[in-house]
């Protein structure tokens, strides 16, 4: 394999894992479609706010047609990982007679053509988007795809310029824009390569085509998303040819504007300005010519990216067209490549030996360059997909559209899809490695299309508008003296009791012989016993009867198993309830329910609770967890004198925990409508003196409609204060209407800006 001379300066420098440091950006194509796969008549979802400013979801030439876009990213899988859950919000903001269309071809289309509706975005996007429909009409312009965006490691580009090609050009700008197009007239060279391996459009379901027989890829044939004069060709010479030629033709009428040439490589500037692609230089290049992969949830999979990537770095490292050649060259690639995306997919293709040698050639840049271990299985399949033309994507699709017919095939992948995202209600596709809390927090900010920063997922530390997050809820807004002490609770409680606040009375102990030294003052009473560093709800005792001396015991022993220290605290009459506070403001209240079940006359409380825990395994509502029977539990049953086999009478409560831990399955209501203002004000005042912006208090109300009666103090008294509380709390209710404090937490950290140098 012959390598040019910026090859063996790569090769000599040891550069090979720069190679892997592109950045890629994502731009993925779809139609909104019934639930029958007829295309969408509706307006764009109200939910995802304005798609002019919106970051991530905008509408493309159809009202119907949205396009989801990810920033640039390091990293195949990260990139797909983001595209995946950009998607998944979408999905969640379709109505539910809607879905999203996965091929590239077109969807059922209204008979009348006029009936297909333009997204009006704005009114020069609208007299645009008209203009193209004068001259491709409504159903070319509706073929979807992916795009991807392509920039190199600049640190490799540098250092290549610095260690020996400042020799030869008079600027870095000069020798970037020349890496940048040496490898963008090779993709255009070797389109055929990408149309044979990722072609998924067999079928083309318009009136209107040329023929009915099976293809590679309507799209990326003659009769698919190009411009339809033949003429309209840019010069790859160099990125001056590049601009000049572009311009030339937008001056004699051939094309309204730079975005009106489909080429297969488009150099882009960041500031869209193309003098700037001379001046300034080539930011990225825009691959556009990638059908839909249905088997793809996003519609491209991460070793396609993968495999781009690893071409990059192989027209980067290996000989360039002769300049004289270019053109020509690049001409005929277009007729091969038009020839191939026609071809029969169950047939050997006419590339077929030519496949088979770059695909050795690449497999020996990979053992020997590149070295993506990821990769080499990869590669022997595309090979393979050479020999066996049955083997390759369009071959596959168009076997299931045989067995199934088009819309069936598509709307199958589609249900698929929709039922994925439906079971993801408190997680975010793609970001699972970050907490619940923070999932919330980032399906918030893709939905309403703000930018942010993922500082650290081990951390769990975002950045939103300058501000730090970590766990969606702790951030540099908060008292971080605060955030330390309520992690140790009975800190906690004297901090509280001196800015007069009620908490339950109580002592921590050291040790067994302190706490039964104790147990003469408490005896007869109603405890909670509880680890006083450690979080853990199997360790939480709470005796409703007063605990024999044994029991009392058994309680002590097995906290200070987990922790130094056991709180001992006297229970407190009342319902408990959780304050969410943002902003300062109490923006949410749930009462918050012992873990019970509900007899039927017929059942055991063991199959009650089975019952119970295979609801909530097919619930796509919310995240409720699932009910346990561990020592807790039964210590719970058997002060109310039943245990797992008791059948419990119809309309009875079995209470299996008192205490109300959302992780240990207690329910909650969403009671702000109902909760007296005296409490809330209160409340307020609260998170005031403590300098809380995000939080939550739990506390017991003797009666929510009583008003506060600072007399009888006894009838709130504060359990707990979270700086970390679990949104989902608000967000999932079991009845009542749900707060998304996300979007609160949200729009304060955009509203308020961070300070110079913070």
């Amino acid at each position: 394999m012959e390598l040019d001379a910026i090859g063996l300066e790569i090769q000599e420098e040891e550069l090979g894992p720069l190679l892997r440091r592109s950045l890629i950006g994502l731009e993925r194509e779809t139609q909104r479609v019934m639930n029958t796969g007829v295309l969408s008549s509706s307006d764009h979802p109200q939910s995802l706010g304005d798609r002019l400013k919106h970051n991530y979801i905008k509408t493309d030439f159809g009202e119907a047609q949205m396009e989801f876009i990810t920033p640039p990213i390091e990293g195949a899988d990260n990139v797909v990982n983001y595209l995946d859950a950009i998607q998944q919000v979408a999905t969640q903001n379709l109505p539910d007679n809607e879905q999203f269309w996965t091929l590239s071809s077109l969807p059922e289309l209204p008979d009348d053509e006029s009936k297909i509706r333009v997204a009006h975005p704005d009114e020069k996007g609208f007299l645009y988007r008209n203009k193209l429909i004068k001259k491709y009409g409504k159903k070319r312009q509706l073929f979807t795809s992916v795009h991807l965006n392509f920039s190199l490691s600049e640190k490799l580009i540098q250092t290549l310029f610095t260690s020996e090609f400042h020799n030869y050009f008079d600027s870095y700008v000069e020798f970037h824009n020349f890496i940048y197009v040496k490898i963008g007239r090779k993709f255009v060279q070797n389109r055929w390569l990408l149309t044979y391996l990722f072609g998924a459009t067999p079928i083309y379901n318009g009136d209107d085509n040329n023929t009915r027989d099976s293809v590679r890829s309507v799209r990326n044939s003659e009769l698919g998303y190009t411009n339809i004069d033949d003429s309209i060709q840019a010069s790859y010479q160099s990125i001056e040819a590049y601009v000049t030629s572009l311009k030339k033709m937008v001056q004699e009428g051939k094309l309204l504007s730079f975005s009106e040439f489909y080429g297969d490589v488009q150099f882009k500037s960041i500031d869209k300005n193309e003098d700037s692609l001379i001046s300034s230089g080539i930011n990225y290049f825009e691959l556009s010519g990638l059908d839909i992969d249905p088997f793809s949830r996003v519609g491209i999979k991460s070793e396609t990216i993968k495999f781009i990537q690893l071409l990059s770095a192989y027209f980067l490292m290996t000989p360039d067209l002769a300049e004289d050649e270019v053109d020509l060259t690049l001409l005929k690639a277009k007729q091969l490549n038009d020839e191939v995306a026609m071809e029969d997919p169950r047939t050997n293709s006419v590339t077929k030996n030519a496949g088979i040698k770059l695909l050795n050639e690449l497999i020996l840049f990979n053992n020997n360059f590149y070295l993506d271990d990821e990769l080499k299985d990869e590669l022997v399949s595309y090979k393979e997909q050479f020999e066996q033309p049955e083997l390759s994507l369009s071959a596959r699709i168009n076997d299931q559209v045989i067995n199934q017919s088009l819309v069936n095939f598509a709307m199958n992948r589609a249900n698929l899809n929709r039922r994925f995202y439906q079971s993801q209600l408190n997680s975010l596709t793609g970001f699972n490695n970050y907490s619940s809390n923070t999932q919330l927090i980032l399906a918030g900010l893709l939905k309403k299309g703000l930018r942010f920063d993922l500082v650290d997922d081990d951390g769990d530390v975002i950045r939103i508008n300058g501000h730090l997050l970590q766990h969606g809820t702790i951030s540099d807004l908060d008292s971080s003296i605060l955030n330390q002490i309520v992690h140790d609770k009975q800190t906690l409680k004297k901090v509280l009791g001196q800015i007069d606040i009620k908490v339950p009375s109580g002592i921590s102990v050291r040790s067994l012989d302190e706490a039964m030294a104790y147990y003469p003052d408490i005896v007869g009473k109603a405890l909670v016993v509880k680890p006083r560093f450690v979080k853990s709800s199997q360790m939480t005792h709470i005796f409703r009867v007063a605990p024999t001396l044994n029991e009392y015991r058994e309680a002590i022993k097995r906290n200070l198993l987990v922790d130094t220290q056991v709180l001992i605290e006297q229970i407190v009459v009342g319902s408990v309830y959780r304050f969410m506070m943002v902003d300062g403001r109490v923006q949410g209240v749930v009462e918050r329910l012992p873990v019970s079940v509900v007899g039927d006359g017929r059942q055991t409380l063991a199959e009650l609770i089975a019952q119970k825990n295979a609801k909530i395994g097919r619930s796509s509502r919310g995240p409720w967890h699932q009910l346990n029977l561990l020592e807790v539990e039964r210590q719970t049953l058997e002060t109310q004198g039943i245990n797992e086999t008791t059948i419990i009478p119809r309309g009875s409560e079995a209470i299996i925990r008192y205490d109300n831990n959302f992780n240990a399955g207690a329910s909650q209501n969403e009671v702000s409508g109902q909760m007296d203002d005296s409490y809330v004000s209160l409340i307020g005042d609260y998170a005031k003196r403590l300098k809380i912006m995000i939080g939550a208090f739990d506390v017991v109300i003797t009666n929510l409609y009583i008003p506060y009666d600072a007399k009888h103090a006894d009838s709130l008294i504060v359990l707990s204060v979270e700086t970390s509380p679990d949104l989902a709390i608000n967000s999932f209710p079991n009845f009542g209407d749900k707060q998304v404090i996300a979007d609160r937490i949200i729009e304060l950290l955009q509203k308020i800006r961070t300070k110079p140098n913070a």
